[in-house]
């Protein structure tokens, strides 16, 4: 089975390439998404957009997240 693109790119959240942010880890793009040099880094990045949706916007729950 081929390798899913997330965990190929090291972004298993799938964190969207945009040219006004670069990630500490980020070395790369593939399509719309990030490429990251390690898991961590990629995960550092998810969690930082999570918790910028809560101090930002008030959203404080998977359901906000997704919604």
């Amino acid at each position: 089975m081929a390798e899913q693109r997330g965990i190929r790119n090291n972004n298993w959240l799938n964190v969207k390439y945009n040219e006004n942010n670069q990630w500490l880890g980020q070395f790369g793009q593939d399509g719309e998404f990030i490429q990251f040099q390690t898991p961590l880094h990629g995960l550092r990045a998810a969690d930082r957009i999570l918790e910028n949706y809560g101090v930002t916007h008030g959203i404080d729950s998977i359901e906000g997240v997704i919604n």
